[in-house]
């Protein structure tokens, strides 16, 4: 039998006789429920409210045997319940069985107005209490996994109800999806917020991850879909949760959660919770496809076991100021194989200030596009810069990878790593040995940049960097990508210390609109027009052979 015990008040066993008009039952209102399923109606008299709630098996309001239901009458200060199973329709009567009682009552229907309730009901309940829906039915009801569901109960503690001194609500029993929404129907109907606390309630669905090909107990933020979770201000998931799936679509107020044993946060379970500030989860290792989606006011998260983190997790968290993620690996699109759904982790995070990720090797594609704020950066441990990482970061002045080897190459997406990072002075790359097309495209206050250990420059890799006056092109150096210096208008001064020239490709693919894809294009077009290149004295002939169109300008060192 499902239970509800107030703090300080015992659990009540009442009996009462309903017998056609000995309550006033007459023209109730249908407020609630929706065509999968569930009907609520209500009728007010003399102060007194009534409730009956139908979680039913099939759309439209026709009740049929097996449903669940719950009748809740607040009167003279005292609640109480009736719940139990639907064991007959017939000519607009059901018929209803209360779970602790042998004895049936009957409602009479007029289309979706219930017009009477007459029968004896076995009845339930305290001063502040209410007992949960028996979604059992006469028999037991499976769950997910095929599993008779577990009594559950519900403590009330502190709080007023107010969203702001919300009542502590401690569940224990099953977390099941027919649990879960006999808790939201309570909820609802208090019309109270809460601090729901499921951390005592057991998770008993297994959940099978494609990608890991893992097995782990789940909680759903899908059972949370219903009328009454917008009356949760906090949320503390079952201790035997490991895996959280589903999407908390109605969880508009929902302000912190937590999971002491959460391991994988799923895809979009977060998504959109524009009320959530802080999150806590010490044990996760991993943050699925846009988990925390455009949680707008997010500002606090606890995550320090993270290892991966995957695309557009973070995406439009707008008051994030800082992130560390002390354990994590991996950002972004790679995680879960390509650019999954083409969206960074943190794009759009324009609160974003400082971000430090010390056990990170590989920073995805877009991973902090137009986060403008971004002032601070720190990965000594990342070998790949994906495209557009940190594109049109505005705030970014001076930047050092110091294990970075590969700035990825996708021309086709139209940005580089640092494309347009415009107050952007000087880059440090010690042992960087491609720098993608479009790296650090329109970075116009650049001033400085360092790749001793480079082999490749892709196509426009320095386009438009204005304010870039001198560079060295190191020894290791073997191709130079087409337009790599296009628009340097201040560059006078290049030396190339190596000993074979560059392979010059002049061709590109150009996402400019101004360059006509395919045209041949000089690497130092619309340089100084004093530029000078000084390669190594024994290599000028080579150099002005193989850099014909521009022999005039090389001499040297």
């Amino acid at each position: 039998m499902k239970k509800l015990i107030a703090f300080g008040l015992s659990v009540l066993l009442l009996a009462s006789v309903l017998a056609g008009c000995d309550i006033p039952f007459g023209d109730w209102i249908q407020n609630g429920g929706s065509p999968t399923g569930t009907a609520a109606y209500e009728y007010i008299k003399d102060e007194s409210t009534y409730k009956l709630t139908i979680n039913q098996s099939k759309a439209a309001y026709t009740p049929v045997s097996g449903d669940t239901y719950i009748l809740v009458i607040i009167t003279g200060g005292q609640t109480k319940t009736s719940s139990g199973t639907v064991t007959g329709f017939s000519n607009s009567v059901f018929t209803l069985k209360p779970s602790n009682s042998t004895v049936t009552f009957t409602v009479q229907m007029s289309g979706n107005t219930i017009t009477k309730i007459s029968g004896t009901i076995t009845l339930e309940g305290s001063g502040g209490s209410v007992e949960g829906p028996d979604t059992e039915g006469g028999s037991g009801n499976s769950d997910e996994d095929g599993n008779t569901e577990d009594d559950y109960s519900i403590v009330i503690g502190p709080g007023t109800g107010t969203i702001d001194d919300p009542i502590l609500m401690t569940v224990t029993g099953s977390a099941t999806s027919a649990t879960i929404a006999a808790i939201l129907a309570e909820i609802d109907f208090q019309g109270k917020y809460v601090n729901l606390d499921l951390s005592a309630m057991t998770s008993i669905g297994t959940f099978i991850n494609m990608n890991t090909n893992t097995t782990s107990t789940y909680f759903s933020m899908s059972y949370l879909a219903d009328t009454g979770a917008d009356k949760i201000v906090t949320l503390t998931l079952p201790n035997t949760a490991q895996t959280i799936i589903g999407e908390g679509i109605a969880c508009i107020n929902l302000a912190l959660v937590s999971g002491a044993n959460v391991k994988t946060i799923g895809y979009m379970v977060f998504n959109k919770c524009t009320s959530l500030i802080g999150v806590n989860f010490p044990a996760a290792i991993t943050i699925e496809v846009s988990a925390f989606n455009q949680c707008i006011n997010l500002t606090s998260v606890n995550l320090p076991a993270i290892t991966t983190i995957g695309s557009g997790a973070f995406i439009g968290c707008t008051s994030l100021t800082s992130v560390s993620f002390p354990a994590a690996t991996a950002i972004g699109s790679a995680v879960f194989g390509g650019n999954f759904g083409v969206f960074g982790a943190f794009i759009g995070c324009t609160s974003l200030t400082s971000v430090s990720f010390p056990a990170a090797t590989f920073i995805g594609y877009q991973t902090f596009q137009d986060c403008t704020s971004l002032a601070s950066v720190s990965f000594p441990t990342a070998t790949t810069i994906g495209d557009r990482a940190f594109k049109n970061c505005i705030s970014l002045n001076s930047v050092s990878f110091p294990a970075v080897t590969t700035m990825n190459s996708e021309p086709w997406n139209g940005g580089g790593a640092f494309d347009e990072c415009t107050n952007l002075t000087s880059v440090s790359l010690p042992v960087v040995t491609t720098i993608g097309d479009f790296a650090f495209n329109h970075c116009v206050s650049l001033i400085g940049v360092s790749f001793p250990a480079a082999t490749t420059i892709g196509d426009e890799a320095f386009n438009n960097c204005s304010s870039l006056s001198t560079i060295t092109l190191p020894a290791s150096l073997s191709s130079i990508g087409g337009g790599a210096f296009w628009g340097c208008e201040s560059l006078a001064t290049v030396t190339c210390n190596a000993i074979t020239p560059p392979t010059v490709i002049e061709t590109i693919s150009s996402s400019d609109p101004n360059v006509i894809s395919g045209s041949a294009v000089s690497i130092f077009a619309h340089t100084h027009s004093s530029l000078v290149i000084k390669v190594p004295s024994g290599s000028v002939a080579a150099y002005k052979a193989a850099w014909s169109y521009i022999k005039d300008k090389i001499i040297s060192q």
